[in-house]
């Protein structure tokens, strides 16, 4: 059996150890689920979206010059920059759901196009 007063206490550390682990980009899908079992969908929610947030910050600032220098020889990636450019949230939206990269991932693709960060939240469903 379990005790209320454990998980309630754990939940921050929950947090603390889930957010890094989405910034090294380690594929995180039994920590998501662990951790939504254990916690509930509102930690989960805020943990993976500050995760998510840190890893775009992190990709735009520290990481842009070497990636658009990576990723400018790629036409797939070129399509989908235009495509952000034109309708943000829609494209956001659909990368989300198509789930064609991983979660982690998909936060350094987007940290290189024009997506601001209110555009990656609004498209931040995350259904891993």
């Amino acid at each position: 059996m379990y005790h209320p007063q454990l998980l309630n206490s754990g939940k921050l550390e929950g947090c603390l150890q889930y957010i890094p682990l989405t910034v090294l980009a380690v594929p995180a899908s039994v920590l998501t689920l662990g951790g939504g079992y254990l916690f509930g969908l509102p930690v989960g929610f805020i943990a993976d979206s500050v995760g998510a947030t840190a890893a775009f910050i992190l990709g735009r600032t520290i990481g842009r010059s070497y990636a658009t220098s990576k990723l400018k020889h790629y036409p797939k990636f070129q399509a989908v920059a235009v495509a952000i450019q034109r309708s943000g949230f829609k494209i956001v939206l659909l990368l989300r759901l198509a789930a064609f990269l991983p979660f982690n991932m998909l936060n350094y693709l987007l940290s290189v196009t024009s997506v601001h960060v209110g555009g990656l939240y609004a498209g931040q469903l995350d259904w891993e």
